[in-house]
């Protein structure tokens, strides 16, 4: 597995989402992660994301999909 640091995690530049579909990525992890400004090449583990997390992203999408 990668071993990304803070040090490597900051120096991930900030690129936007793109289209509907990174949008809707982005804004589930931020909230679920409650961070703003994640970009689309973050890492989900490097913002210390985990499987309780994971599940949380996926209803998320799942219920916005759904309206």
């Amino acid at each position: 597995l990668l071993d990304i640091t803070q040090t490597d995690y900051i120096s991930i530049p900030y690129v936007a989402p793109r289209n509907e579909i990174e949008q809707a990525l982005v804004h589930a992890w931020e909230k679920v992660m409650e961070i703003e400004g994640i970009g689309i090449h973050d890492n989900f583990f490097a913002l210390k994301g985990e499987s309780i997390k994971a599940l949380q992203v996926i209803n998320l999408l799942r219920k916005d999909c759904l309206k």
